[in-house]
């Protein structure tokens, strides 16, 4: 088994400028950092966590606090969240919650028994004051993947309004003029944002937003095809349904389809997420690609670094056969 003498006998400094590289310390000139990871990688050394931990201060341990929200959108931070961690000597400890108030009594534990680096939250909790409280409380760092409020911890977020916008554009551009709404509670703020964006929208294009072509679920399928009969059942129903994400997108594809209404001829829809299932579906989701995965590398990132308040990443909107009714299955791509 390797040891960390070796490693610091390959990279020609000592065991001191190894273990600050290994802790992720600041101040070691970059040329020790890559000497260091060099002889790591060359030699297979994997740090034991436990004599870190009783070596320094940090437990080189993250935990992810998630509400099962979207399954896929869970999915995608997790498997990006632990592939930094790993990337970055740490280990990941996640844990679902069903709501703010079991992770509150939740934080006490976890510090007690793993005394972890920091937090990382997910919509809805990202959000949730009680919880953020609770963490602010024990003194350790939190990330808030796409949060909105302002409080305590790193926020890693696009600007859901601003994106919102652009896509109520979009469908605008196409000639709509009664365009739906699918959002959701006052819980998930992250939603809010958006039904803002395509508020602003249609207001900016001079058209009146129908009141009642606002439908609400709550992210889930079955509440987009609940919403997607509500609307498109209607005498005068939308000729555009935007959804605040892809699942309920899909469940107001389900809703047309059983009401023979054609995508788009009919009514044209899109999403928001750039979930796996947009793209195999027919016809194929108009949608928002957020970097779900560059978020939470970043969160990684400030959470064992120097924390940054506030960091944007960018999106594109993905024009795809649902609104525009052109084009086969690859992306009309627009940057922003």
């Amino acid at each position: 088994m390797t040891t960390i003498t070796e490693v610091a006998l390959r990279a020609g400094v000592s065991m001191k400028t190894v273990s600050r590289v290994l802790n992720g310390e600041p101040h070691v000139r970059a040329e020790k950092i890559e000497r260091v990871e060099k002889a790591v990688r060359d030699l297979g050394y994997r740090p034991n966590l436990a004599a870190r931990q009783l070596a320094g201060k940090r437990s080189h341990i993250l935990v992810f606090l998630f509400n099962q929200v979207s399954a896929t959108y869970i999915m995608s931070v997790l498997s990006a969240a632990a592939a930094s961690c790993r990337g970055n000597g740490f280990h990941l400890v996640s844990e679902p919650v069903e709501s703010s108030a079991d992770a509150s009594r939740m934080i006490d534990d976890i510090v007690q028994l793993l005394r972890p680096d920091g937090f990382i939250l997910s919509p809805p909790l990202s959000d949730d004051a009680a919880l953020l409280s609770s963490i602010a409380a024990t003194g350790i760092p939190v990330a808030r993947i796409a949060g909105t409020v302002e409080a305590t911890g790193i926020v890693v977020s696009i600007d859901d309004s601003a994106v919102s916008q652009e896509m109520t554009a979009h469908l605008i551009e196409l000639g709509h003029r009664r365009i739906g709404f699918v959002t959701t509670g006052p819980q998930h703020r992250v939603a809010q944002g958006r039904v803002s964006g395509f508020r602003t929208a249609m207001a900016e294009a001079g058209i009146a937003v129908d009141e009642d072509l606002i439908a609400t679920g709550d992210f889930s399928y079955v509440s987009g095809e609940r919403a997607g009969h509500a609307l498109l059942d209607r005498p005068s129903p939308p000729t555009a349904v935007f959804a605040a994400n892809d699942a309920m997108a899909l469940g107001v594809m389900s809703a047309a389809t059983i009401l023979n209404r054609r995508i788009p001829e009919d009514v044209a829809v899109c999403g928001f997420d750039d979930s796996p299932i947009s793209r195999m579906i027919w016809p194929p989701l108009t949608t928002v690609r957020q970097p779900i995965g560059e978020m939470t590398a970043v969160a990684v990132a400030r959470l064992i670094g120097n924390p940054d308040p506030t960091e944007k990443i960018g999106h594109q909107l993905l024009l795809r056969r649902s609104t525009t009714g052109q084009g086969g299955i690859v992306d009309t791509a627009i940057d922003a």
